[in-house]
């Protein structure tokens, strides 16, 4: 019986699988069939019929170009008098300008390029880099170095306080310094918002009244050196071990408390103080009045409530601590 092979479509074929059928008398005659890829072929002789299927080197058939390859080079010789040296990875690579350079600017020693390389180690191309583009990829190494230093830092502070510890304190922090604790509506001018550092700076000041119709922001002075350690007073216990370190976490509502009651003691003052003689009556009312022109903000009540989980955590650990 005669056999007849597949056409050749590539110069490497891999091994085909063969099948075989019995014999049909009726098929006295070779038929051969292909498809596009992979390749069939199917031989009838009247006596077998063979599939054979074969895979195509992609490097043969087309999909079908050698691989490049880019890499960052600097050029290390200019190619005026004689090919161009440049150098890549440590290795050099001699170039000339015909076929290869691709860019409008001239080829100058130090100069960074892109250089195109195939899998025989043979150049393809040279573009050059504008310092632009350089300067952007300097800024993205640089960010992203930025954000793997901070991503450690973070880690590590979280390690340390823990993530509920440090949630609070950002929101005090947000609170203190962001938010508003306390709005004054003022005849003619509106309403004037303060921030609760900024409570500490009129705390601070001579003239409260004097601050409420200019909207000044003076100096926390005293005052802010003692919320800052107030502060941190909820992370006392981590760099002191002693056990009365651990209330340091009542700090934050201790010093809310006491500035609340400093700032409705100044109003007072500010506006004749107790109330005595014939005009105590309006001076009541005018003291009722100012006090209804002042409303609590949000600040207030998200580091309260921050500062309220700090000194609950600091109470049930601190008698546990007394306990063992």
């Amino acid at each position: 019986m005669g056999i007849e092979t597949c056409p050749p479509e590539s110069e490497q074929i891999v091994p085909f699988v063969t099948t075989w059928r019995k014999k049909n008398p009726r098929q006295q005659h070779s038929t051969l069939h292909q498809s596009n890829s992979p390749f069939f072929c199917e031989v009838d002789d009247g006596y077998s019929t063979r599939t054979a299927q074969s895979e195509v080197s992609r490097h043969q058939v087309g999909f079908g170009k050698d691989s490049i390859m880019s890499k960052r080079g600097k050029i290390l010789r200019e190619p005026n008098s004689g090919p161009g040296l440049l150098i890549v990875d440590g290795q050099q690579y001699p170039f000339v300008l015909d076929g290869l350079w691709r860019s409008e600017v001239p080829a100058k020693v130090g100069m960074a390029v892109d250089v195109e390389i195939d899998s025989q180690g043979q150049i393809r191309g040279i573009l050059a880099v504008s310092e632009s583009q350089i300067a952007k990829e300097q800024a993205e190494v640089a960010l992203n170095a930025a954000k793997e230093k901070g991503a450690a830092v973070a880690s590590n502070l979280v390690a340390r306080f823990g993530m509920p510890a440090l949630i609070a304190e950002g929101l005090i922090v947000v609170a203190w310094f962001f938010l508003t604790a306390v709005s004054v509506q003022v005849p003619f001018g509106g309403k004037i918002e303060f921030t609760f550092w900024q409570v500490l700076g009129m705390l601070n000041a001579n003239n409260v009244l004097e601050i409420l119709e200019r909207n000044g922001h003076p100096s926390a002075g005293i005052y802010g050196l003692i919320g800052l350690a107030c502060l941190a007073g909820p992370l006392l216990h981590h760099f002191w071990k002693d056990k009365r370190a651990i209330l340091g976490g009542m700090l934050p509502l201790i010093f809310m408390v006491i500035v609340g009651l400093m700032v409705r003691s100044t109003i007072n003052n500010a506006i004749g103080g107790s109330p005595a003689g014939p005009l105590a009556e309006m001076q009541q009312q005018a003291q009722d009045e100012m006090m209804k022109a002042i409303s609590i903000g949000l600040g207030i009540y998200l580091s309260v409530l921050a500062s309220l989980y700090f000194s609950g955590v600091a109470a049930k650990r601190f008698l546990a601590a007394r306990a063992s």
